[in-house]
């Protein structure tokens, strides 16, 4: 009998340890890899990996530098592509601020999204990302505030 249940054990141990590791791979490991990923399609313009490190649920809530709301994950994703299709822009970060903790970690960034011979209104990026119930991280909330101007 006890070998019979090492088998099963074994067994279901094979079939599900490579999900485990797909869906570990495609979030990212760490609050840190699932921030540089965002970022990193951000800069790249790569919307299916920036898609893919927000919740997966629908009620997201994105804050822009003008005070504008968008309130979906499908109105986050349409300004992203009208976004990420103009290739003139240039997305530049300094990390202000990173905390972690178990269940919850977020990272302030100020950013400027620069165009050829004209600099962008600096503003703070602050994002939150906690884990789902999948055990991977994603981006909860979004919040961008313009910098005053000197």
């Amino acid at each position: 009998m006890n070998t019979i249940l090492r088998i099963v054990v074994f067994s279901l141990l094979l079939a599900v340890l490579p999900r485990m590791s797909n869906a570990a791979e495609a979030c990212g490991r760490s609050f840190s890899d699932v921030v540089e990923r965002h970022l990193a399609a951000v800069k790249t313009r790569d919307l299916v990996t920036y898609m893919q490190t927000l919740a997966p649920r629908d009620d997201q809530l994105m804050i822009l530098p003008n005070g504008a709301r968008l309130r979906s994950t499908s109105a986050i994703e349409s300004m992203h592509r009208e976004w990420f299709a103009d290739s003139t822009w240039q997305f530049n970060t300094r990390e202000v601020r990173r905390d972690v903790r178990d269940h919850w970690g977020i990272v302030v960034y100020e950013v400027s999204v620069d165009r050829p011979n004209k600099p962008g209104d600096p503003f703070l990026l602050s994002m939150l990302f906690a884990p789902e119930s999948d055990g991977c991280w994603y981006l909860q909330h979004d919040q961008n505030t313009l910098l005053p101007t000197e």
